[in-house]
């Protein structure tokens, strides 16, 4: 059943920094008030100067269904008007948002594996969902598979390790694209998500559901290549984010 959108005032409850000018805001979430695990939302602030986008911005919401007392999005911060004046909210700050947006959503009775594949900040759909899914105990087999530039770009890190470790239906799979421009040391993958990765590291690809996010060239590469692959359109589902 769908979930109609509406627009609702909220405040700010907190702000934390997660990774490299990254952080995730944390809203107060209204009692009655319900999504599917990959929707996203919009935010709106008054900025100094509005653009032809006006005064609207939308967000992955990365917090799940099951997390009741908040909604969570986190943003890598540019220095836009929206995002610095997002960056300088102050807790208990009232803003306004519509909510909830899109088709990109798991579905808990699909029950086939689930590969997500996550390219940057295209991470924060994913967390949602497999919060969701541990939450609710649906055991979904889901492999999330996350690119990042550098290790300082890692988000959500420590808690899907802690999933992984404890749910046996979820792999968690991380490669650095550019290990050399890191700060921090990295033992793990290394290298883009193409042809040869998903085969390696994904064993049951051919009979898998594929979830694909992150900037839209991202995106349009891995398409390509799970098509190559013989992948049926059907099974790639796709969300481009930009702005980054």
């Amino acid at each position: 059943m769908a979930i109609i959108a509406r627009k609702i005032e909220t405040k700010l409850l907190k702000k934390e920094h997660v990774a490299l000018n990254t952080y995730s805001f944390y809203f107060e979430r209204p009692r009655d008030l319900d999504f599917y695990p990959g929707q996203f939302l919009r935010l709106f602030l008054s900025i100094p100067q509005s653009s032809d986008r006006g005064n609207g911005r939308f967000f992955s919401i990365a917090s799940s269904p099951s997390e009741k007392q908040f909604l969570m999005i986190t943003v890598r911060i540019r220095d836009s008007d929206f995002k610095q004046t997002l960056l300088n909210l102050k807790v208990n700050s009232k803003v306004q948002m519509s909510l909830p947006y899109g088709s990109f959503i798991l579905n808990p009775e699909e029950t086939i594996p689930h590969v997500l594949l996550a390219g940057g900040i295209g991470i924060t759909p994913f967390r949602c969902m497999v919060r969701y899914t541990a939450d609710s105990n649906l055991k979904i087999p889901i492999t999330l598979l996350v690119s990042s530039s550098v290790v300082e770009d890692i988000v959500f890190q420590a808690e899907l390790k802690e999933i992984a470790s404890k749910k046996s239906w979820f792999r968690f799979i991380e490669t650095i694209t550019q290990p050399e421009n890191s700060k921090l040391p990295w033992p793990g993958k290394t290298g883009r998500i193409n042809k040869n990765f998903i085969i390696n590291n994904i064993p049951g690809y051919k009979s898998s559901i594929f979830y694909i996010a992150g900037p839209p060239l991202m995106v349009d590469a891995v398409d390509n290549i799970l098509k190559t692959l013989g992948i049926d359109v059907l099974k790639i589902r796709k969300e481009k984010f930009t702005g980054y």
